[in-house]
């Protein structure tokens, strides 16, 4: 409608009918106006509506615990080997990122944002401070060994830290 009322302004213009181009004019402007009330909010409203009511197809538990359990094993024989060359170490840190997004599921993006120098400082910083370790539940302490916590500028990433034996289970 509004390319249609464009197009007689144009050619009402152009004829020199001033009346004809001043309704077209005039729709143009009612119906920016009504747009942002009438159509626009409404259409916005409909497709918050059908984003809401999408159903999320998510993975069998299943196959998420055999794809962490590949990850691990090929990442276990990694580092058996030693990382010898160039092909090794890109392999590792392709298990590395796959691990870390499968733990991270739901905020998969922020992994790829993590410099070397975060994770280093990471690293360093070590675990958490005793007095708040010692609130913690047998479970929240062992969990607390075995995962590491990257400070991103962006957000906060828990993961099992590669270089960890992570083979016992929280709890046990």
């Amino acid at each position: 409608m509004k390319k249609c009322a464009q197009d007689m302004y144009f050619k009402s213009k152009v004829k020199g009918n001033n009346e004809e181009a001043n309704v077209a004019d005039t729709f143009l402007k009612m119906y920016k106006i009504a747009w942002m009330v009438e159509i626009s909010s409404k259409a916005l409203a409909t497709l918050e509506k059908i984003r809401y009511n999408k159903t999320q197809l998510l993975p069998l538990v299943e196959d998420v615990v055999t794809l962490s359990n590949y990850l691990k094993l090929i990442s276990e024989k990694i580092k058996k080997s030693g990382i010898c060359n160039q092909k090794q170490y890109v392999e590792f840190s392709k298990m590395c990122l796959a691990e870390i997004i499968l733990f991270n599921r739901r905020r998969s993006g922020e992994e790829e944002r993590m410099i070397l120098e975060d994770y280093t400082k990471a690293i360093e910083r070590g675990s958490i401070y005793p007095v708040i370790m010692s609130t913690l539940s047998l479970f929240e302490q062992k969990l607390c060994q075995s995962h590491l916590r990257v400070a991103l500028s962006i957000r906060v990433l828990m993961f099992n830290s590669p270089w960890e034996d992570t083979t016992s289970t929280p709890g046990n």
